[in-house]
Parts: C-alpha cells; structure tokens; sequence
C-alpha cells in the first residue's frame, strides 16, 4: 500500500509462501473447460420445479430438464432472483474503473513497488488506484466515491486522466492512464455489495441452489471473491457425491457463513481504501506506523517462534 507519491505505507507478506499461489484467471478457465460439455450463447430466463426435477428455461425458446438448478451466474443471478425475490444489492456509490498498458520503461517507480505484487495507492479525497502486473503488461484500477448522481453516465477517458492528475499529482500514474488505450479501457461502473446478513437467506430448496458471487455477491478489494466461489464449489460438490435429505441445507449453512464473512470483511476493506478528509490521514498515519513496528515485533517474537517450531 502506497500514498500518492508511491512511498510504501504498509507491505503485506504471506505467512507461508508455498500455500499461496497466483494463478491466471486464463489459464485457470481453460482447465475449468476441459472435458465439460457447454452449450453457449444462452440466457436463462426462469426455471419451473416438478415433482420428479427442474426445467430450466432460456431466452431462445429452448428448455433443460435436470434434477438439481446450480446458479453460479454471477453477482447480477437471475436464478438468485427468482429463488430470493427480497434479496437486496446495495449501491455503494462507488465508481470504479481500469485499463491494461503495456510497462514503460520511464514508469520506474510503478516498476519498483509492482515488481512483485499488486499495489494499492491512495489518493486525495477517497480516491484509490490499483497497479497489478500481469505476465507482460500492468493492470490498473481507479475508484472513487460518487459525487454526483449516476456520475459513471458521464466520465470520459480524458476526465479519468484529469481525476488522477488532481487526486493524486504523479506523472507516473498519470502517464499510466494518459498511455492506455481507448480499446483497454473498461468502462466506468457502480459498485455493488451483498447486505451484510446475520440470518441465512437461503431458502433450503431441494431443486435450486446458488454459488459464489451468485449467492453472496462481494466488492473485489479484499480479494475474496474467487477462492470463496471455489469453497462453495468444493462443498457443493461433496453434498452431491454424498446425498442426504439434508445435503443442500447443510452445504448452504457452510456457504452463507463463509460467503457473508467474506462479503463483510470485502466491504470493511472497500470502505477503509475510499476514506475522505481526516479519515484517509488517519489511515494513512496508522499504516505507516504498524510498517514501521513490524520489524521489531518480528525480532521481539522470534524466540518464541523458534521455540515453537523446535517442539511440533
């Protein structure tokens, strides 16, 4: 994590390298896809429960009989709105957008702190920008609070390099928006959150179940999304090779508390990235001062992690 002037506020590290892995989101698709027979370019529309099944049906007039609805179909779940009518997204009033560029080689501050891992960077005014490398190019994120209704209606690419150049007066981040182009922008949109549920909304349907962001959709800066989706999947898969007249309800009790622990951490983090005025300071002041006392707290314990590592 870094201010404005790509000083480092705070450095995350994993605890155990060899449990964590970065993955491609590519490569990982196309390993989803092997051996699986998919039928594309269909939008589901409804499904209807019979006594003996489901049918699903789509916007082309076709129908798919089955015994069990898995809606994995993302935070927008048109199952999830036909299953949970009252299910309710909150519009955070949060904007965000990115862009892909290839590296410069006049960019070296962004090539020192992005080295290694994604970087996030806090601006003036809750502005956040996220810089993450991916195999030869950089990926970057710009979000803000909304300050105007609907302001993503209205923000051109040359608005979003004037945003970076007055929210956070670096001509490295501004050269990396200046330097994208048209066709690598995605387009500005609103950020949305599950509610942070206490009491489990899921219905215990036997025929329709939901997965990841379908049943607990989450904002993505904690970085949850994807592993919690693969939890529910692992699950759910276990329910259905084990099956009970209990099986979905148990497998939606783990999800829902998992997912909703997610979706609450997400959002604390969300909302901790675009603090305003004395807030983002006070941030700011806090980061540098835990960054600055991890090394001395990392000599003071040494001993007893050696302790504890001679008698496992």
């Amino acid at each position: 994590m870094c201010n404005r002037y790509l000083q480092t506020l705070f450095e995350f590290k994993a605890p155990d390298p060899d449990r964590f892995k970065l993955i491609y989101r590519e490569d990982l698709r196309n390993a989803l896809l092997t051996n699986i027979d998919i039928q594309w370019n269909k939008r589901f529309t409804s499904y209807k429960i019979l006594d003996d099944g489901i049918e699903a049906y789509f916007d082309d007039g076709t129908i798919v009989y089955g015994t069990i609805l898995i809606g994995c179909d993302g935070a927008r779940s048109l199952v999830r709105a036909q299953l949970i009518p009252d299910f309710q997204r909150n519009d955070l009033r949060i904007i965000n957008s990115a862009g892909t560029i290839e590296p410069y080689d006049d960019m070296k501050k962004i090539h020192q702190i992005s080295k290694d891992s994604g970087v996030r960077i806090f601006g003036k005014q809750g502005h956040s920008m996220l810089v993450l490398p991916f195999r030869q190019s950089w990926i970057w994120g710009l979000s803000w609070p909304e300050q105007g209704d609907h302001e993503e209606r209205n923000v051109s690419t040359a608005q979003l390099v004037d945003k970076i150049r007055q929210h956070f007066n670096n001509d490295e981040l501004v050269r990396l928006a200046e330097r994208t182009s048209p066709s690598s922008y995605l387009a500005p949109y609103r950020m949305y959150s599950a509610l942070c549920l206490k009491q489990n909304p899921f219905p215990n349907n036997p025929r329709v179940t939901l997965l990841g962001d379908a049943a607990h959709p989450m904002t993505t800066q904690a970085g949850k999304g994807a592993n919690t989706a693969f939890a529910d999947a692992f699950d759910l898969a276990d329910a259905l090779l084990n099956p009970s007249s209990s099986s979905l309800t148990d497998y939606e009790q783990k999800m829902f508390k998992r997912g909703f622990e997610a979706v609450k951490a997400s959002l604390g983090m969300t909302n901790m990235i675009h603090l305003t005025g004395w807030k983002g300071l006070l941030r700011d002041c806090i980061l540098s001062i835990i960054s600055y006392m991890m090394p001395l707290i990392n000599v003071i314990s040494m001993p007893l992690r050696l302790f504890k590592k001679k008698h496992d």
